[in-house]
């Protein structure tokens, strides 16, 4: 498990377990090992524009920037970090391919265990 916090000012951080990259750092081996101290709280430094949401899926991360773009992090093996390939991601990446189009521009990310969706477009409020 692990979680992510998006600050008011658009600063990222992250704690938790981070075996396949998914609170937004480098593993560092020791991710296993039983929590006998408070967890260390990351700072996700160099994100690629100004985040305005984050969302924790069961092994990794999902945000998205004010711009409409997103980024990933995390275990990959079933494509939820949407980068095209099934090795963990280890780095905060921006997804290419269809959300790179202007016009699809996304609007809002969400994750579920090892899913991830992606809203395109306006959205209305509510």
């Amino acid at each position: 498990a692990h979680l992510a916090v998006l600050t008011s000012t658009g600063e990222v951080y992250s704690a938790g377990l981070n075996c396949y990259g998914q609170c937004g750092v480098q593993p560092t081996g020791e991710e296993l090992q039983p929590f006998d101290e408070p967890l260390q709280l990351h700072h996700i430094p160099h994100l690629r524009g100004k985040i305005s949401r984050v969302c924790c899926g069961l092994d990794h991360t999902l945000f998205l920037t004010t711009r409409g773009s997103v980024l990933a992090c995390g275990w990959s093996a079933d494509g939820q970090t949407g980068t095209g390939g099934v090795e963990s991601v280890l780095e905060v990446t921006e997804i290419d391919g269809v959300f790179a189009e202007p016009h699809n521009r996304v609007s809002a990310v969400f994750t579920c265990a090892d899913s991830s969706f992606a809203v395109t477009g306006e959205q209305s409020p509510v």
